[in-house]
């Protein structure tokens, strides 16, 4: 009787300890699924970025293509698109034009465009930038939803610029996406952003890239503040690669997202590698969540 209940119980065991392998097995192929599923979007979205960015180069003759289309004709936009791309006028219509009330940077005028919910930039520069901002700050472009800046050498005077019109404008700016990759933006500039946010602007942001800028630790521990803070509810994806932040501000940014109280219900992606942390940093950090990549 005792030999039996010992087998019983040897059985038992071993019934629960495959139970419980399975179940560990069945976790780690979910995470291994969710993860080849993020990197894919992630790879997806950066192959069309990639391409976009290519297209451009190529017309301006920066890159040589292989059987590379001729560039398109630059075709009037019309005041009813939902897409606006901007151009800056010649230098010398800039400099010699009147700066009244009907005064405009770009070859188009943007009071006119009141359908539009994509608007991108094509190299206009600070000062094009701070323009920009004083239109917003007035109401142009009501619907707009997605403002792409990348690659625009925004720097700081465009990029404080368009913090200030956050701030003043607040909720009333419907942008979801903010793409200021590459524009060599401080950490000042992230700062002021957070400051603004936490006072109720851009309610609506779910994409913030601000890849390859020059954010450093301060700039992302301000993010990482922003976020504890309640700043950034609605955010799904954030950018912050190669931004020279070193362990204190990767440190931030992990702890914010990762803390007990979840700030950002929706968050899919942040996105921090090309950064110049420690091997023991890295180390510490792990594992990671599958949305936060190192």
């Amino acid at each position: 009787s005792e030999k039996k209940k010992k087998q019983l119980q040897l059985e038992a065991d071993a019934q629960d300890q495959k139970r419980r392998a399975e179940e560990s097995a069945a976790r780690y192929a979910a995470r291994l699924d969710a993860k080849a599923k993020n990197d894919a979007i992630v790879r997806e979205e950066d192959e069309k970025q990639t391409q976009e960015v290519m297209e451009i180069m190529r017309r301006a003759g920066v890159v040589a293509g292989v059987n590379a289309p001729e560039a398109d004709e630059e075709t009037t936009q019309l005041e009813t698109n939902k897409e606006v791309y901007l151009h800056n006028r010649p230098a010398e219509e800039i400099a010699t034009a009147h700066r009244g009330r009907h005064f405009t940077w770009f070859t188009v005028d943007l009071r006119r465009f009141r359908n539009v919910e994509y608007m991108k930039g094509e190299h206009i520069g600070p000062e094009a930038c701070r323009f920009l901002a004083q239109m917003l700050r007035q109401g142009v472009c009501p619907r707009l939803s997605h403002l792409n800046l990348g690659w625009n050498q925004v720097k700081r005077l465009g990029g404080d610029a368009l913090v200030d019109t956050f701030l003043k404008c607040g909720s009333s700016l419907l942008l979801e996406r903010l793409d200021l990759r590459m524009n060599h933006i401080p950490p000042n500039t992230i700062v002021d952003l957070g400051k603004a946010m936490l006072r109720g602007s851009l309610l609506y942001l779910t994409h913030l890239d601000l890849r390859q800028n020059m954010i450093g630790s301060e700039g992302a521990k301000a993010i990482a503040h922003c976020v504890l803070a309640g700043g950034f509810k609605k955010l799904t994806h954030l950018y912050v690669m190669n931004n020279q932040i070193h362990d204190q501000g990767i440190t931030a940014l992990y702890k914010s997202f990762t803390s007990e109280e979840v700030m950002c219900p929706h968050i899919q992606c942040v996105n921090a590698r090309d950064n110049p942390i420690t091997p023991k940093v890295r180390k510490s950090l792990a594992p990671c969540p599958v949305f936060f990549q190192l």
